[in-house]
């Protein structure tokens, strides 16, 4: 059971795959995140909902306020996962190393 509705917690699905890309493995964004990895495995599945917390941590490491990330304003569409680009930006969108 998740405080959050159901599109919140796709949005935050959505970043945790962000994120994923960016820190290049499932095993480094659990640990980031302070959970483990089969954990996050079930939560991207869908299979576990997403809790405030995990929400409140990605938003943390994302380095945003987690009214974006629920609104699903990160990541910004158009940005490429891989590289962090967008085709109408000129810094790349990098999530925050800080834990």
């Amino acid at each position: 059971m998740s405080d959050l509705t159901a599109k919140e917690q796709d949005h935050v699905r959505a970043a945790i795959r962000f994120l994923r890309v960016q820190f290049r493995t499932w095993e480094a964004t659990a640990n980031l995140l302070a959970c483990r990895r089969n954990a996050l495995h079930r939560v991207n599945a869908g299979s576990r909902g997403v809790t405030a917390g995990l929400a409140f941590r990605v938003a943390r490491i994302a380095g945003v306020g987690v009214d974006a990330l629920l609104s699903g304003a990160y990541p910004p569409a158009g940005v490429c996962p891989h590289c962090g680009h967008s085709l109408e930006a000129d810094e790349p969108i990098r999530a925050s190393t800080r834990a």
